[in-house]
């Protein structure tokens, strides 16, 4: 018997789905790394932007700084020279305030937590700088003498709050930039300390051009944060020149960083300025004004320069990090369409090379299966697995025709061999028939008479046991009366059994009787002494009465003696007195009441003796009668005795006659069973002579 086929895939669904897992393992990966690249490319434009506003936030530093500048200046001149010099800063106003759209514009990029706060703040500090710029338009406009005085005193603290804004912006931008791209980040960093070494040196010039425009030496204050800032000044630029110089840095701001040293760290500019300074300190400068603004401002220029270089350093290196951003997101992309159309051609190839030869040759070989010799193998002429596979089927299908030749010729020789088998099982038959035909009529005639032979002794055992029923009958008829007689005499030495245990009762109850009404003598007797002891103590306590009266009268007498002081006395002596009386009265009572009760108690002892006379010659005539009654039941016994041996032995007989009546039964039973043997006997002799018939006749139809 061959096993079910288990359910399986097929090949080709197989097939199929490994090619579809492949391609989307392919897709998805390209597609992931096409996802990453796009982040990576909209996170680097994002960089790039933040970058772009860095620099126009330095650009702002400076622009401002320059108009900031002028306008202090021209606060200071007639309005024809102010005019001039407004001239001057308009352009630096229009930069300002294109760089101002420009931080509007962005106020809301992402991936710098604190810049929308810094921008926004920004933005408030600018709109009050545009009303203080309408305030200095309409101050240059006029005389210098009708101009507010506080406006240029005002000016300068209240715009170093812009200032101080724009460089808290750009902060916020720097700190973004350096943890989004490390390399911008650093260039960023490295032009905040640049610009922060211009501001100090800045500081230091703005302090000499006060001093000089006022004609005058340094305060100590002065001289003091000229020194610090000078001191600030050196320490930030080794930061700067280490940074510039690092190997790995682009050569150009180790160039630049030169002509920082050159023209404003060292070279005649920082000697003269220090010279400058502690001639101020001194008193006596050796400089003019505008001498000294001409050098400061060429010596500012490198610095800025630098600054510059290092925040065009940074955009560049954020444009450059989105441009490969981009071209790996464009690769990735492309990897992921190539693999699309690798995995399209992959499945086309194996569709039409494998999957399909396939289904053709599963067809054919499922027709041979089926006995379909005139199928025809496709793909023999093929050199590859397939055609290698059709080859064999063919081999296959040649087996199957010379098999089905070799079947059809094994098949008539099976039919020959089948009718002689069909005509020996025909003779067997009858053979079988001939001898089981004679030993089933044998069987047959033989049951027929012990069925008869069975039948007479079952009616021998029936009158046998008919008979010995009626004698059974009499003797247990005999047996009942004897019975009665026993039960009779049984009950009678019951009843004297009865009257013996009564008398016995009441003679044990005579002399439970006597020595109660002995205790009850000793009570009473104790009743009358306990009535002695008392009538002494009640004529103790009446002596005590009397004494106690005598003592009130005695009480009473001295009472009067006294007067009126003793009359309180002598109405509780009255009371005393009457209280014993009454205590006289009640003790003499008592005793009387005493009295009656011994008289009581000597009558009850008395008459309980004569009680207890009396019950023991009850008891005594008791024990008399049970003397009796112990007789008659002796002799009822010997009656009940003889009865019940007569009682036994009709009961024997009465047995025995039942065990005959039982063994006669017995007799029947099995005269009855014989016969019932034989009527089957009888009948399966027959049912034997149908079935040989019937099997004998499927014999030969099957033959």
């Amino acid at each position: 018997m061959s096993k079910p086929h288990a359910v399986s895939i097929s090949i080709a669904a197989t097939l199929t789905a490994l090619i579809a897992v492949m391609s989307l393992i392919v897709v998805l990966a390209c597609g992931y790394v096409a996802w990453e690249q796009y982040r990576q490319y909209k996170f680097a434009n994002v960089v790039g932007q933040m970058a772009e506003v860095e620099k126009q936030l330095f650009h702002a530093l400076q622009t401002f700084r320059s108009e900031r500048n002028a306008t202090a200046a021209a606060l200071a001149l007639p309005p024809a020279e102010a005019a001039a010099a407004a001239a001057t800063f308009a352009a630096d106003r229009k930069e300002l305030d294109d760089v101002m759209r420009i931080v509007s514009a962005n106020i809301d990029l992402p991936y710098a937590p604190d810049w929308r706060k810094a921008a926004k703040s920004l933005e408030v500090i600018y709109r009050t700088h545009l009303e203080r710029r309408k305030a200095v338009d309409a101050a240059l406009a006029v005389s210098v003498e009708t101009r507010n005085p506080q406006l240029l005193i005002r000016f300068m603290p209240e715009t170093g709050d812009f200032l101080k804004a724009i460089e808290r912006a750009s902060d916020t931008l720097e700190a973004a930039l350096r943890n989004l791209d490390a390399v911008a980040g650093n260039y960023v960093r490295a032009k905040t300390l640049t610009w922060q070494v211009h501001a100090s040196g800045g500081e230091i010039a703005l302090a000499i051009i006060t001093a000089l425009s006022e004609a005058r030496a340094f305060s100590p204050i002065e001289s003091q944060k000229a020194q610090i800032a000078q001191i600030r000044t050196a320490t930030l630029w080794a930061q700067v020149k280490e940074f510039a110089t690092a190997p790995g840095t682009p050569k150009i701001f180790a160039e630049k960083a030169g002509a920082v040293e050159k023209g404003f760290i060292g070279g005649q500019f920082a000697a003269r300025q220090s010279q400058l300074i502690a001639n101020l300190r001194n008193g006596a400068s050796g400089y003019s004004l505008a001498e000294y603004r001409a050098e400061a401002d060429k010596a500012f220029v490198p610095l800025v320069a630098l600054a510059s270089a290092f925040m065009d350093a940074a955009l560049d290196q954020a444009r450059t990090s989105a441009g490969e951003a981009r071209t790996s997101f464009l690769w990735a992309v492309g990897a992921m369409v190539v693999g699309l159309v690798v995995a399209v051609a992959s499945f086309v190839v194996i569709w039409r090379r494998v999957l399909r030869p396939l289904k053709r040759m599963t067809g054919a070989m499922l027709r041979l299966a089926d006995n379909d010799l005139s199928t025809e193998v496709p793909d023999t002429d093929r050199g590859d697995e397939i055609g290698r596979m059709a080859g064999a089927v063919l081999v296959f299908k040649d087996g199957m025709v010379r098999n089905a030749a070799l079947e059809a010729e094994a098949e008539r020789a099976r039919a020959e061999a089948e009718r002689q088998r069909r005509q020996a099982t025909r003779d067997l038959a009858d053979g079988f028939d001939a001898a089981i035909g004679g030993i089933v009529g044998t069987v047959s005639s033989a049951a027929t008479k012990l069925q008869s032979t069975a039948e007479q002794l079952s009616q021998s055992a029936n009158e046998t046991a008919y008979q010995s029923t009626a004698v059974s009958a009499a003797a247990e008829q005999a047996s009942a009366n004897v019975r009665s007689v026993a039960a009779f005499a049984t009950q009678l030495g019951s009843s004297i059994d009865g009257i013996g245990r009564r008398i016995e009762t009441s003679t044990r109850m005579s002399g439970d009787a006597v020595r109660e009404a002995g205790d009850a003598a000793a009570i009473v007797r104790d009743l009358a002494e306990a009535t002695s002891r008392i009538g002494a103590i009640v004529d103790l306590i009446n002596a005590i009465a009397a004494q106690t009266n005598l003592l009130a009268l005695n009480a009473t007498i001295e009472a009067a003696r006294a007067g009126e002081a003793g009359r309180g006395f002598a109405v509780v002596a009255a009371e005393v007195k009457t209280l014993a009386s009454q205590t006289s009265k009640a003790t003499s009572d008592i005793a009387r009441q005493i009295g009656d009760i011994q008289h009581s108690t000597a009558d009850a002892v008395q008459a309980i003796d004569g009680i207890r006379v009396t019950i023991e010659k009850m008891n005594a005539v008791a024990n008399e009668i049970a003397l009796a009654v112990d007789e008659q039941h002796s002799a009822t016994g010997e009656i009940v005795q003889n009865v019940d041996q007569a009682a036994s032995g009709t009961y024997e007989v009465t047995s025995n006659m039942s065990g005959v009546a039982q063994a006669a039964e017995g007799t029947g039973a099995a005269a009855n069973q014989v016969l019932a043997a034989s009527s089957e006997l009888s009948t399966q002799s027959e049912l034997l002579r149908e079935r040989v018939g019937r099997f004998l006749e499927d014999i030969r139809a099957a033959a």
